[in-house]
């Protein structure tokens, strides 16, 4: 009798995902956590003590999909949240379909769309066993075998024993090309083009991270975007003043870091190549306003909202920074023209869209996002 012939879930679509998971035939197994629920649930999830989970800076207006972060942060008591539906129909599907705009010829399959799950889950370079837990379910429902799991994981700079311990120690730099650079002071970019194998494994981490990061943080219209190209930022010196800063906030208990979006001119996006970020008035540049939430460096979580500055520059690029926001002040109104509130290291807008940086040392510019604008809606700034 020949041997089974292997389930090979890449020639699986994501469009018969729903009916997968739905299937009373989908997985048979006594074990509930690998059990994907037959209709998803609303559950209200505990509220946790402050000092148990940092608190999401959106709060109740966090417009991020992914459900992992909602693991990670506190967003306020009474937040009901469909936690199990979230995971594959926000996580995967809502990224499968701009996949699909970028490859339209193309359907996104099962193992994309766990791809794109891992993605989510590993970009903090951690994963919680109960997130393990998470992601099991619905490898065996999708049907992804241990070897395609450890591929992805390959893919990720992950090693099947980093994921048992649930870190990875983070290489201190992206692809081999910046190393070479870097280690000859040499200030540049090396880019990565949407789709190539030029820098292998490595390449494809980046591009997977920084494409997760651009899309994840829209709050719509996803699939009228393409990322073209995206840009590895190489300046030696500023990061080594980044992380200067970083150990003088941690004595203070501040040095946590976030992602943030800088959208630009071009020719203002090179000089923060070569120079790092500078304050207002440290800028040979017209200034259209003295800054309505202080008088600092703005930039914004939201890669849409970054658009818009990119958009009235007559740009196609933004910038992702790591920022070290530190003691962040919640502006109740504007602040035209202010000083860093006394005491504080940053200022965040009302409406939550903009955080305004007073000490150029605390953003490191990392990558270049160079994008393909189809049929956007642009997003207004915030008054």
């Amino acid at each position: 009798m020949p041997p089974k012939k292997r389930h090979n879930p890449s020639s699986q679509t994501l469009d018969n995902a729903s009916q997968m998971i739905n299937s009373s035939d989908a997985i048979k197994t006594k074990d509930p956590l690998l059990t994907p629920p037959s209709s998803p649930k609303q559950i209200k999830l505990p509220v946790p003590l402050q000092d148990d989970l940092p608190i999401c800076k959106f709060g109740k207006s966090c417009k991020l999909t992914n459900p992992l972060h909602f693991k990670r942060y506190y967003h306020g008591k009474d937040i009901v949240i469909d936690v199990d539906n979230m995971s594959l129909q926000d996580s995967i599907t809502n990224i499968a379909t701009i996949m699909k705009q970028e490859s339209p010829q193309n359907k996104i399959t099962l193992f994309d769309a766990y791809k794109t799950l891992l993605v989510c889950a590993l970009e903090e370079n951690k994963v919680s066993g109960e997130e393990k837990r998470l992601i099991r379910k619905y490898q065996h429902a999708m049907k992804i075998d241990i070897d395609q799991h450890a591929s992805i994981l390959g893919q990720l700079g992950w090693t099947e024993e980093d994921y048992i311990d649930g870190f990875r120690t983070v290489k201190d730099y992206d692809v081999s090309k910046e190393l070479e650079m870097s280690q000859k002071n040499e200030i540049g970019i090396v880019w990565i083009k949407n789709g190539s194998k030029e820098f292998g494994d490595e390449g494809e981490s980046v591009f997977a991270k920084v494409h997760t990061k651009f899309f994840q943080t829209m709050s719509g219209a996803q699939s009228n975007f393409t990322i073209v190209q995206i840009g590895i930022i190489v300046n030696k010196a500023l990061k080594m003043q980044y992380f200067a800063e970083k150990s003088i906030l941690s004595k203070r208990g501040f040095g946590e870091e976030e992602w943030a979006f800088h959208g630009s001119s071009i020719d203002s996006i090179q000089g923060i190549i070569k120079e790092g970020f500078k304050l207002p008035d440290d800028v040979d540049a017209v200034k259209l306003d003295s800054g309505y939430f202080g008088h600092g460096i703005y930039l914004t979580y939201f890669s849409d909202y970054a658009l818009f500055y990119s958009n009235s520059r007559n740009s196609n690029q933004m910038v992702l920074c790591q920022i070290l926001p530190g003691n962040v002040f919640k502006c109740k109104k504007r602040m035209d023209g202010k000083k860093c509130q006394k005491g504080y290291d940053s200022h965040f807008s009302p409406k939550g869209n903009e955080i305004v940086i007073f000490d150029p040392k605390h953003i490191l510019p990392k990558y270049i996002i160079e994008f393909k604008v189809n049929d956007a809606k642009q997003r207004q700034q915030e008054y």
